[in-house]
C-alpha cells in the first residue's frame, strides 16, 4: 500500500471506530474512488462496510466500559477500591489472543506425549485423562520446563529399580508438584542413575 492508502485506511478504521458501521457515503468521503487494496479490508453488510478486527475491539472496549458503569452503580467511593464481580477483563488485542490459542494449542501436543509416554512405564492406571489435561493446562512455561527435565529421570528411576507398580498416577505426578523433588525415591546417588540401564 501506498502512503496515501494507509493514510485513507487509518482514516476509515478512525471513523469506523466512531461509528460503528461505515456507509458508502463514508467510503466515498475519504477514498473517492474505488480503491482494491483498501475495500479489501473491510467486509460489507446490510448495514455497510466495517473491518472485523476494527469491530472487535470496539466490541471489546464497549463491554469493559459497560463493566465498569455497572461496578459503580449503587456504590460509595469506599466500595470503589473493591473490585467486583461485574467486571469484564481488559481489552486484550488479537495477537495476544492468537498467542493464547498457540500455547494452548502447544501444550495440548506435549500432553498428549506425556501422557502416553507416562501411560506405557507405568503397570497401573495412569488416573483420570481428563483431570490431568486440566491439570496440566495450567502449568506455567517455568513448571513445565521442570517437567521436562525431571519426568525422564523420575520414569527411568521407576523402571530401573523394577517399581513401576509403584508409579503414581499422573495426576497426583502434577498435584503433589513431584517434578520438583531433587531426590529421585530409587536412586542412592545420581551416579547410581546414571549407571542404570534400561
Amino acid at each position: 500500500m501506498t502512503n496515501e492508502q494507509v493514510g485513507q485506511y487509518i482514516r476509515l478504521l478512525c471513523l469506523q471506530h466512531q461509528k460503528y458501521t461505515l456507509t458508502e457515503k463514508d467510503m466515498k468521503n475519504i477514498c473517492p474512488t474505488y480503491d482494491e487494496d483498501i475495500y479489501s479490508k473491510f467486509a460489507k453488510d446490510e448495514n455497510g462496510y466495517y473491518n472485523e478486527r476494527m469491530r472487535n475491539e470496539y466490541n471489546k472496549r464497549k463491554k469493559y466500559s459497560e463493566s465498569r458503569a455497572n461496578n459503580r452503580k449503587g456504590k460509595t467511593k469506599k466500595h470503589m477500591k473493591n473490585t467486583s464481580l461485574t467486571y469484564e477483563e481488559h481489552m486484550e488485542n488479537e495477537d495476544e489472543n492468537e498467542s493464547v490459542d498457540i500455547i494452548k494449542n502447544k501444550n495440548e501436543d506435549i500432553f498428549a506425549e506425556v501422557w502416553k509416554i507416562y501411560s506405557k512405564v507405568s503397570s497401573r492406571q495412569p488416573g483420570s485423562k481428563k483431570d490431568a489435561a486440566a491439570k496440566f493446562g495450567k502449568l506455567k512455561k517455568a513448571e513445565l520446563e521442570k517437567i521436562r527435565e525431571h519426568l525422564p529421570l523420575f520414569l527411568k528411576n521407576h523402571i530401573a529399580a523394577q517399581k513401576t507398580d509403584y508409579l503414581p498416577n499422573f495426576t497426583t505426578y502434577l498435584n503433589q508438584r513431584r517434578y520438583e523433588d531433587e531426590k529421585l525415591p530409587y536412586a542412592d546417588s545420581q551416579n547410581e542413575l546414571d549407571n542404570w540401564t534400561l
